[in-house]
């Protein structure tokens, strides 16, 4: 599909170069409008989670493996990285850890790396979604293109990502929208979230932790 795509819309370009009947130019327009409204459901609407490891540390954090995979579809442009979103239903959000530190970057050959970043440092690449979206959260940890043009190439790419979290965690989002065609909002159905199987209680929490404690007697489930 994606070939087909390319196809056409070279087409288009060349009509431009090469003189053509306007009906014809009219009917080669409609076939990109078309083409480009039943593949835009293929686009970043297919990141995801593929699998989840999840360690507990015994101290109040929790230590994640996560495999992913970034869409990119023709219409999308270039991709310029992901988010991660650690969540959960208390008042008290969870925070990426430094030390012991996050996969500090994702590669792909041929592409400059995606760079991770948490906290204040959101938004340190050289594209401004990041910041728009998710500055200065502890809860967020972000990957970020070095190269604002060509970002990780326009094509579907995969990572493994482990990064571990303070606080209780019951659902992990990745958002896949960040595209050279998209915006500082993001698209919601870019956003794909799976659970943890944990609950997490909001108390009692003893004096001096900050974090929700797990719920006792709660079984953890492994997703994968």
């Amino acid at each position: 599909m994606k070939e087909l795509a390319d196809i056409i819309f070279l087409g288009f370009l060349k009509s431009y170069y090469t003189p053509l009947p306007i009906w014809c130019r009219a009917m080669l327009l409609t076939a990109i409008l078309l083409t480009s409204t039943s593949y835009s459901t293929l686009a970043c609407h297919d990141s995801q989670i593929t699998n989840l490891v999840v360690v507990n540390n015994g101290n109040g954090t929790f230590t994640y493996t996560i495999d992913l995979t970034i869409d990119v579809g023709s219409f999308d442009g270039y991709g310029y990285g992901f988010a991660l979103v650690f969540s959960n239903s208390t008042l008290l959000p969870p925070t990426v850890q430094t030390a012991p530190s996050f996969t500090p970057t994702v590669t792909r050959p041929g592409y400059d790396p995606l760079v991770g970043y948490t906290g204040p440092d959101i938004g340190s690449g050289p594209v401004p979604f990041f910041s728009e979206r998710y500055a200065g959260r502890t809860d967020v940890l972000t990957y970020e293109t070095t190269d604002d043009w060509f970002g990780m190439g326009s094509t579907d790419y995969s990572a493994t990502i482990t990064v571990t979290v303070a606080g209780c965690i019951e659902e992990i989002s990745v958002d896949g929208d960040f595209r050279s065609l998209g915006n500082g909002i993001g698209d919601p159905s870019c956003v794909h979230t799976i659970s943890t199987g944990y609950t997490c209680c909001p108390g009692p929490i003893p004096t001096g932790i900050v974090n929700a404690t797990i719920c006792p007697g709660e079984t953890f489930v492994y997703f994968g």
